[in-house]
């Protein structure tokens, strides 16, 4: 998981421009961004991401600093290949 700090953005969209902007992915269409989402955990995302950022934050400004934001997880789906042997009983 990475996090994009000091980028601004006011909706999803910008969210998703931005994100591939920096990775310099290209031609994904937001509905494939959309499906990618829908598969993923957001419980444990939020979960992960909330003790990432909390520590962090707690680091720098001590126990009692408290954080507000509002944040879009956006999946990068990446093309791969895998090959597996195949195995025949008949022979």
């Amino acid at each position: 998981m990475k996090f994009l700090l000091g980028r601004q953005a006011t909706n999803r969209k910008e969210a998703i421009d931005n994100v591939f902007q920096v990775t310099g992915v290209d031609g994904i269409k937001e509905d494939i961004i959309d499906m990618f989402t829908s598969i993923t955990s957001d419980d444990k995302i939020n979960s992960e991401a909330d003790k990432i950022i909390s520590s962090a934050i707690r680091s720098r400004y001590g126990g009692k600093a408290t954080w507000r934001v509002e944040r879009w997880f956006i999946p990068i789906p990446t093309l791969h290949y895998e090959g597996k042997d195949t195995y025949s009983s008949d022979n």
